[in-house]
């Protein structure tokens, strides 16, 4: 199980915005069952709303967690 985690950081996922908690985000992408698997935790400064996908870095782990950082939101996406 580490070693799936450690080989998922570094990786670009898509993640379900869950909820907020103070600045932090909480989602899950793909590989995180609902109630079962944690959670990814991130930041960001733009308003994100509950529903929302968003990619996320994996930059660490814990025992069950990941967190990450935001790479794009839909308010980041370019206009063409």
């Amino acid at each position: 199980a580490d070693r799936a985690r450690e080989a998922r950081l570094g990786n670009v996922v898509r993640v379900l915005v869950e909820e907020r908690r103070r600045d932090t985000f909480v989602g899950r992408s793909m590989g995180e069952a609902p109630g079962v698997d944690g959670a990814i935790y991130f930041k960001s400064e733009r308003r994100l709303e509950p529903g929302a996908f968003v990619e996320v870095r994996l930059v660490r782990s814990g025992a069950f967690d990941f967190y990450g950082e935001l790479v794009a939101a839909p308010e980041l996406a370019a206009v063409g």
